[in-house]
Formats: C-alpha cells, sequence, structure tokens
C-alpha cells in the first residue's frame, strides 16, 4: 500500500514540476535516440572536458539549461575564468532507473555523439543530482573506465539502502518512507537484486578505476536522503587509493552551493 502511495505521490509531483516556467540557458541541439533524450551544450572553444549530466526526478533532458544549481555553476565558471567544458545531458523520462541496458545504450550514445560532433576532450566528469545520482553512481559502477571523475549530489540512496535504526533528521519530509519503498522496489524489478548496494562490496571494487570523487548531502534534505548519502560516502571512500570528498551542506534537496562543486566539475581541482 505504501509503495501505491509513494507511486502515486511521485506522478502528481513530477506533472507539478512540468509546469513551472524555467529560464532556459538554450542548448546548442537536443535530440532523441529511440527512447534516449539527450541535449548538448557547447563549452569553450579551448575546453579539454566533457561533463555528462543525469537529471534528478520531474526534470528532462534539457534541465541543465535551467537548473538552479547549474545556474551557480556557470556563474562560478565565468566569475574564475573557466573554461566551459561541453556538457551532455541524458535522460530517459522524467521519472526513470537505471539498468545494464541503459547503461550500455548510454555509453555507446556517448562515444558516437563524440565522434559526430568531433569532440576530442580528454576527460569525462559524471555529474549527477538526487535521481540522476542514484543513476550516476550505478552508471559508474558498470563503466568506471568512461569517466574520470565523478560528482553526486544529493543522491537518492534512501535509509533503507543504509541501515535500518539510522537517525531520522529534522526537515524531512514524511515522504521518505515512500521514497525508500518505491527506489527499493526497483531496484529488485530492474536489477533482480535483494541486496543492499551500499553495503555490498562488489559495486565499490569495481569502481577502482574511478579515483576521484565528489559528493554533496544536506542534514536539512526534505526528501530524505542524508543518511543514505552518507553511509554510500562512506562506502566509496574504501575504493583504494581513490580521493572522495564529502560536503555536508544545509540546504533544501539539492540546491547546493557550488563553491567547490564547479571548479570539481571542470577539472580546475585536483584531489
Amino acid at each position: 500500500m505504501m509503495t501505491f502511495f509513494s507511486q502515486i505521490f511521485a506522478y502528481f509531483t513530477g506533472i507539478f514540476l512540468s509546469l513551472i516556467h524555467h529560464e532556459h540557458t538554450a542548448a546548442t541541439k537536443c535530440g532523441e535516440v529511440q527512447d534516449l533524450q539527450w541535449c548538448y551544450y557547447q563549452g569553450s572553444p579551448t575546453t579539454t572536458r566533457t561533463v555528462v549530466f543525469l537529471h534528478g526526478f520531474g526534470n528532462n533532458h534539457d534541465s541543465w539549461g535551467w537548473n538552479s544549481v547549474t545556474k551557480r555553476i556557470l556563474a562560478d565558471w565565468e566569475k574564475t575564468k573557466t573554461d566551459r567544458p561541453d556538457v551532455i545531458a541524458l535522460s530517459f523520462g522524467k521519472l526513470w532507473w537505471y539498468t545494464h541496458d541503459r547503461g550500455a545504450e548510454m555509453t555507446k550514445f556517448i562515444t558516437e555523439f563524440e565522434k559526430t560532433q568531433k569532440i576530442e576532450n580528454k576527460s569525462r566528469t559524471l555529474y549527477g543530482d538526487s535521481m540522476g545520482g542514484h543513476n550516476s553512481f550505478r552508471w559508474a559502477v558498470d563503466h568506471p573506465e568512461f569517466f574520470e571523475r565523478m560528482a553526486l549530489i544529493c543522491p537518492a540512496m534512501p535509509i533503507s539502502f543504509a541501515v535500518s535504526d539510522e537517525k531520522i533528521y529534522d526537515g524531512m519530509w514524511p515522504f521518505n518512507m515512500g521514497a525508500d519503498l518505491l527506489i527499493s522496489e526497483q531496484y529488485a524489478t530492474l536489477q533482480g537484486l535483494n541486496k543492499n548496494p551500499i553495503t555490498n562490496t562488489f559495486y565499490f571494487e569495481k569502481l577502482k578505476p574511478l579515483q576521484k570523487i565528489h559528493v554533496v548531502v544536506s542534514d536539512k534534505d526534505h526528501f530524505g536522503f542524508y543518511a543514505g548519502g552518507l553511509r554510500l560516502t562512506k562506502a566509496l571512500k574504501t575504493i583504494p587509493g581513490a580521493k572522495v570528498a564529502l560536503e555536508v551542506q544545509t540546504i533544501r534537496h539539492c540546491e547546493a552551493e557550488v563553491s567547490k562543486l564547479a571548479p570539481f566539475i571542470a577539472e580546475r581541482r585536483s584531489y
């Protein structure tokens, strides 16, 4: 019953978010390949970097152009005279969860798109927020050699993915239990997994090629992902040789301050 109500909540929240008017930064081009939607934002002529962006729930493939955190990132890059990376934003719809097939499809698309656009960047940063952070983590597990670094903002790793007695922090909505059940059910359905991915060392052994990771979580996350984000970061730090940075901010869900995030995404700062 709780899963049913969480799905209803997710559906109507998505409708509400889709009705909000956003001021867009125009994409260079957008398109669709089968069920994969994409937008490309061309960077500075001298850039050597590509950012691959996976959006959060209720957003879509052009959300890089209006996301509030994106606007802060772009402002930081302009202020610090950072070469803007090329950005490729991907989506399978407003609500979607990672599968191995989707990971393979996205990897193939990025590779072919870079060749078509003659993008010869030397490295890629995988960046995802909320649901996109969850999907980015899973994609990186399957294709860790494909990315040079990864940034996860308020990743959708619910309490059920951590431990059952995690503290419930102030500022959360009462929907965290619904989110737990919804995402846990998706894991079981799409992946055939019963094990907790945060405590399953298999995931982190596969992530060894990915050595630079930045995570932002909030102790006021009203979607209830703070505890899961902390536990995920702790597990990421077990990767041999990995440089993992954690920022704990007091923000609403994914409304991140970017003074450390922006240079990390653009690879202006080494960890």
